[in-house]
């Protein structure tokens, strides 16, 4: 159980949940510091969080000054919060050159890759370039900044009792510039490992050669291939690449690590993983697969490593409410593939956004709360808000100027900002029901297949990249990914690739399926299929494997001669259907379920029996941009038995994501990200929930606490969120956010002897006597 320890709460056995706030000791005055501290413990937080700028402190090779930042560690240990400390070397943290001392890039030994006038227009952080992971000069002075910085962490680590410090991040959004602007490191050290990389997957030159189509004699013959991707060609030398290049941030990752224990660093270690495009007033998480699947070999190369990412989302509404669901379920993944199927590490949002860089888009509260409570209710171990406090950069250290004011919860000045208030009211919640919360998890009940292979193009483009990019993010993140998520299927993504799956520990799998797909996972496919899976494929077969020679594997085990496709539109139950345009038919076959035409009155939507299991295809790119595709997503899922655990009518208004306890109640987010307040029909038939009216106000979100003890009080229902809960000497007393206007707050729970209660409020406050009934 947690205990106190001085001022500082300890874990044992239970694990807390993460609530942190970003605060910049080298952004704020330091007669501030207390100040924002304690603003800080106010709001809730258990924890705050701060980048170590490596250029800040070592502005001239080997003279390095950490006063400031030691003080900041007394400061923080003093207010009593934990420290989440962001030691680099790379920060990002909007600095010039992403924090990295000048001395360093003009070093040619440090091999920087990219300068200003060679980069993508859009990426600023690094006029002088970035260094080369793997150049020894690099990591020689990153070992010399992390041997004085680390030790002064590690004697102030909480695990041993000694200070605040929580969990330590290494480095911060690895391989983003090169990703953002499409660069590739060619260092010969790089090419050095990229020929060994080379060497373990083929074993022999003249194997390598079968593989790519190509003359080479050895392996150190071989270069990285061009960016561009000719259409159709053999795909074999970019995924070759794009694998490789996992493995060297991997391997980087595990290097800084191996620094850090030596240095005595034995708290929890944490990677961040950029995500969010800035598209306009909104951020989309439609890459983070992509940049997810960067960090895959991380977990293993690292055991017991936290990662997280960086959740961005501007303007949170209908329209990327799914994004966080699937950039969550991503990071899982990747944790469970480091774990041999289970998960080995705790997954964070590092970087929540709580502000933002520019003044525009503006940030409101609905905004922080909706993303706040979105992002907690997919299983998280804790939260970052980045930033809390605004502050002012050192003259010439910021990117985008002196001022750093990112519309935070609290001014450069120390004046709140109206969203200061959702952190306080999580904060709030979290104090209340912090402890169950954390143990509470995220169930799912169908599986979503994740061809990595489809989403590592970040060092490929080219025509027939640009057509898979486009159609993976509309039919698969914005179509069928988000279509379970709103009609109520939470799911968990595999990579079926590296993983192994079976009708046994997967029942349901959707895949969505590009024209080209390796033959051993078609075969993979087809033998899930034929043991007794349920397999739902769209839009069409495979036709090539990644080399683009015809493989038809899976297609001829789904019992399926031809293909064709055809102009037009899809008509299911006779009523014509928006395709995107084409649809993809297959001949018709006795024992078939037709379940969708196209206009040629062929198959398009078809169940069919296949050996032990079921297919299911659907030829169609499925788009959630016509509300009637989740009434047809809806019953494919009551057909295949594939449980709601939240009944909501009408479907799909609001979202409605469970954090389960084994064996015990569970955590409701109820999230309406629409501009009017929505009442709707809500039943949990596996926890006992019977069907009741609720109503989310616009632009909110609710945390419902579900057949949750309380000390002695045990809460079955209550119709809006908890804050704070207070027993008296007769009775409890509850603050609660109020419920839509003119609605009635409702509570309903058994009290200390047994008795079962039901409570009405008014004004935010209700009162439940012991024994009154």
């Amino acid at each position: 159980m947690p205990h106190r320890h001085g001022n500082r709460m300890m874990i044992e056995s239970v694990k807390l949940f993460l609530y942190s706030g970003e605060i910049h000791y080298f952004r704020i005055p330091e007669a501030a510091w207390r100040d924002r501290l304690a603003r800080a413990l106010a709001t809730g937080f258990n924890t705050v969080s701060t980048y170590v700028p490596w250029a800040l402190h070592e502005p001239r090779e080997g003279v390095i000054d950490l006063e400031a930042f030691v003080k900041f560690l007394d400061a923080v240990e003093k207010s009593g919060l934990d420290l989440f400390v962001r030691v680099g070397p790379v920060s990002n943290a909007e600095l010039v050159n992403e924090g990295l001392p000048r001395w360093l890039l003009s070093d040619p030994a440090a091999q920087p890759i990219g300068t200003s006038s060679g980069m993508h227009p859009g990426i600023h952080h690094t006029p002088e370039g970035i260094p080369s992971y793997l150049s020894p000069r690099y990591l020689e002075c990153v070992a010399r900044w992390y041997a004085v910085l680390l030790p002064i962490i590690a004697a102030r680590q909480k695990k041993d009792g000694n200070g605040p410090v929580l969990a330590v991040q290494l480095c911060n959004e690895i391989g983003m510039i090169c990703w953002l602007a499409r660069f590739t490191d060619r260092a010969p050290w790089v090419m050095k490992m990229y020929h060994a990389f080379l060497r373990k997957r083929y074993g022999r030159i003249e194997d390598l050669n079968t593989a790519y189509g190509s003359a080479y004699s050895d392996f150190s013959e071989v270069e990285q291939p061009p960016v561009t991707v000719p259409e159709r060609s053999n795909l074999r030398p970019w995924l070759d690449r794009a694998e490789f290049i996992r493995d060297y941030y991997a391997e980087y990752f595990g290097r800084l690590a191996e620094m850090a224990r030596s240095h005595g660093i034995t708290c929890e270690l944490v990677a961040n993983i950029p995500m969010f495009w800035d598209y306009d007033t909104r951020g989309r998480g439609v890459q983070a697969p992509v940049t997810v699947s960067q960090f895959r070999g991380f977990p293993r190369r690292v055991p017991g490593l936290a990662l997280g990412g960086a959740y961005q989302m501007r303007r949170f509404d209908h329209e990327n409410i799914h994004d966080v669901v699937v950039a969550t379920e991503a990071v899982r993944e990747i944790q469970r593939g480091g774990g041999g199927g289970r998960e080995c590490g705790r997954i964070y949002c590092v970087e929540l956004q709580t502000g933002i860089l520019s003044d525009r888009p503006r940030l409101y509260p609905s905004d922080v709360e909706l993303n706040l409570r979105v992002s907690a209710a997919q299983g998280l171990d804790g939260i970052n808000a980045y930033m809390f406090c605004g502050g002012r950069n050192p003259p010439r250290t910021g990117q985008f100027g002196e001022e750093h004011e990112w519309q935070a919860p609290i001014a450069s000045d120390g004046t709140p900002r109206p969203h200061l208030r959702p952190l306080e009211d999580f904060g709030r919640f979290l104090k209340t029901f912090g402890e169950p919360y954390s143990r509470s998890r995220r169930r799912t009940v169908t599986t979503v297949a994740w061809y990595t292979l489809y989403w590592m193009t970040e060092f490929m483009n080219g025509d027939g990249i640009r057509r898979l990019q486009t159609e993976r993010e509309s039919t698969a993140f914005d179509g069928l990914w988000r279509l379970l998520d709103i009609v109520g299927r939470p799911f968990e993504l595999l990579d079926v690739k590296r993983r192994l799956f079976t009708p046994e520990s997967h029942p349901t799998l959707w895949m969505y399926c590009f024209e080209f797909l390796e033959r051993d996972v078609q075969e993979k496919l087809a033998i899930y299929v034929r043991a007794g899976g349920r397999l739902a494929l769209w839009p069409r077969f495979p036709r090539f494997d990644e080399r683009y020679e015809e493989c038809r594997l899976l297609q001829e085990a789904c019992g399926i001669e031809e293909t064709e496709e055809e102009e037009g539109n899809v008509w299911i139950g006779g009523i014509e259907r928006y395709s995107g345009g084409r649809v993809f038919s297959i001949e018709r076959k006795k024992g078939d379920q037709i379940l969708g035409l196209s206009a040629a009155g062929r198959p398009v939507i078809v169940r069919r029996t296949v050996g032990r299991g079921e297919l299911l295809f659907v030829g169609v790119a499925l788009r959630d941009n016509f509300l009637y595709w989740r009434s047809i997503v809806a019953r494919w899922c009551d057909e295949w038995k594939i449980e709601e655990p939240v009944r909501l009518r009408p479907v799909g208004e609001i979202g409605a994501h469970l954090r389960e306890l084994p064996s015990e109640g569970a955590f409701l987010t109820l999230s309406n990200p629409h501009e009017l307040a929505i009442s709707l029909k809500i039943s949990l038939p596996q926890l006992g929930v019977e069907e009741r009216t609720v109503s989310v106000p616009a632009r909110r979100a609710w945390i419902l606490p579900l057949r949750i003890k309380w000390g002695r009080w045990f809460i079955e229902w209550a119709n809006s969120e908890i804050l704070d809960l207070k027993e008296k000497r007769d009775g409890l007393e509850i603050r609660y956010r109020e419920p839509v206007l003119g609605e009635e707050f409702e509570i309903i729970g058994q009290d200390p002897t047994g008795k079962r209660f039901q409570g009405t409020g008014r004004d935010g406050l209700a009162e439940i006597g012991i024994g009154r009934g």
